[in-house]
């Protein structure tokens, strides 16, 4: 097995069908789909945290590296579902249904953007894809993050900001029995070892050696990510 995460098989038997806590409203069809599609992802990677015992017994380094595999495909579900939520909620705005934060007021696109955005004859999955990709730029990184990733703790504030007046990031660090300090705290070190597991493959250059990874990490980032996530969406599709 290559040491390279493109190569980990996550494939699963998991039914079609995501059990949805009875904690969470479930809005139209759409909404629905962003968030099972998130909770699939993570269903993959909970099955994968339970037999990790198993997998230690017969390759322990195989065993860490799919760990560490855990970490950034989490990351890579929670930057999904951000993207998705935001297209859903900039096509609400841009279609009158809902009203623009100023957040969304204050969104300058280039004149070659706009020249494009009208050639594609208003079609608003295209356009909003497009504005996506202009505010995540370094043109607007006060606005989202210039990295194009939406999953630190800066870009997820603003990424709710955007879309939504109430402050979202603040209630749900409350409910999850955090400071705003502390959160952005513990965001910050899984953002960082997500990044050093996806670029420098988790090597510690003091240690010489790849940082040392536990099973307890990674469900604390996966069960951390998964809670946040299902708490967005209840203060997205209440607001």
């Amino acid at each position: 097995m290559s040491k390279n995460l493109i190569d980990i098989d996550f494939e699963s038997n998991i039914h079609e069908e995501v059990k949805i806590p009875n904690t969470i409203t479930i809005g139209n069809q759409r909404e629905k789909k962003i968030l099972d599609d998130f909770l699939k992802n993570i269903n993959i990677l909970e099955e994968k945290l339970e037999i990790f015992e198993t997998i230690k017994l017969l390759n322990a380094d195989i065993a860490d590296f799919i760990l560490r595999g855990i970490i950034a495909l989490t990351f890579s579900s929670l930057d999904r579902f951000l993207r998705e939520i935001l297209k859903y909620n900039l096509i609400q705005i841009l279609k009158g249904e809902k009203s623009p934060t100023t957040k969304f007021k204050d969104i300058k696109l280039n004149l070659s953007l706009g020249i494009l955005l009208e050639s594609i004859n208003k079609d608003l999955e295209e356009w909003t894809g497009l504005i996506i990709d202009e505010i995540n730029s370094k043109n607007h990184k006060s606005i989202l993050n210039p990295t194009k990733s939406l999953s630190s703790s800066y870009a997820i504030k603003n990424t709710l900001n955007l879309i939504s007046k109430d402050k979202i990031f603040e209630e749900i660090t409350k409910e999850m029995g955090y400071t705003i300090t502390t959160i952005d705290n513990k965001m910050k070190e899984f953002y960082n070892r997500r990044n050093s597991i996806v670029h420098q493959m988790d090597y510690n250059e003091k240690l010489k050696t790849e940082t040392p990874i536990s099973k307890e990490k990674a469900k604390e980032v996966v069960d951390f990510y998964k809670t946040f996530i299902e708490k967005i969406y209840i203060k997205i599709i209440n607001s």
